[in-house]
């Protein structure tokens, strides 16, 4: 456990130093000052516009972490034989695989509680200035704090496919667009099945409805974790279900890097 700390705090460390990490905190600052002009030309739902651009940049900021720290880092350290000197002290693959999702965590932790902040500003900013403006009807600090942890939580899931992909992959352009496919595919196959089942707009065969079923079983369902619609519109949460998205997240990230340690022990990276 004592290796796994310290590959976590020095992966840590390096993160936080980062040239990337700036520029991705400098961007999502400037996206929240956008939001305030931006909701500006809206004269509908305002709350609910500030709620959504708030979100799209923790996303995106979360994303950039991901892509560019979370693989680049992993990445480097594979391909430029950096590993090596890890590896070969007395530190298993496994606990240098743990290490470094947990220190990555950790800084995609520290980055959405810091941009998390900047996006509460931004929404109390934007109702005092904005004429007209006001925080969603029935808002709730439990709702928001709710939705920021499955926010977070769906990038987690996000964060150990990159992962996996990073391992089976020999290149890192290649784990990227890997990732960026299966994020894509996360967050639309849940519509396409609901869509596909009803046969509203089209009348599918029998085959396909049940083959997207069954890919909707294997990609990870990031639209899940999206429940900022109920803290755009004062909703109440259904706690059973927000319960079970926590295991499903927990779960499939588990088993995510489950994968990616018993491929890393096989792989040759001499």
């Amino acid at each position: 456990m004592r290796y796994i700390w310290l590959i976590m705090k020095v992966t840590f460390k390096d993160g936080i130093r980062s040239r990337v990490l700036f520029g991705i905190t400098i961007l999502s600052v400037l996206l929240f000052a956008a939001d305030v002009v931006i909701t500006n030309l809206f004269s509908l739902d305002v709350g609910k516009v500030m709620i959504d651009i708030g979100f799209a940049a923790l996303s995106l900021a979360g994303l950039s972490v991901i892509f560019f720290l979370g693989i680049g880092m992993l990445s480097q350290d594979i391909h430029n034989k950096t590993v090596y000197m890890v590896i070969s002290r007395p530190v298993t693959r496994s606990q240098y695989i743990i290490g470094k999702f947990g220190g990555l965590t950790l800084i995609l932790l520290v980055v959405m509680a810091i941009l998390g902040a900047l996006a509460l500003v931004s929404f109390g900013v934007g109702s005092l200035l904005l004429e007209g403006s006001a925080l969603p009807r029935n808002f709730s600090w439990p709702i928001l704090m709710t939705t920021l942890f499955f926010h977070f939580l769906s990038l987690l899931v996000v964060l150990s496919i990159a992962f996996f992909f990073t391992i089976i992959s020999s290149s890192m352009y290649l784990a990227m667009l890997f990732t960026f496919c299966v994020y894509f595919i996360g967050n639309s196959i849940e519509t396409i099945v609901k869509v596909l089942v009803k046969g509203e707009f089209i009348t599918p065969s029998r085959f396909y409805v049940i083959l997207m079923k069954g890919i909707s079983w294997f990609f990870p369902n990031l639209a899940a974790f999206d429940i900022k619609a109920t803290l755009a519109y004062g909703l109440p949460q259904d706690v059973t279900y927000l319960l079970w998205t926590g295991v499903y997240g927990f779960g499939y990230s588990f088993i995510l890097i489950l994968l990616t340690l018993m491929v890393f022990r096989q792989k040759d990276i001499c």
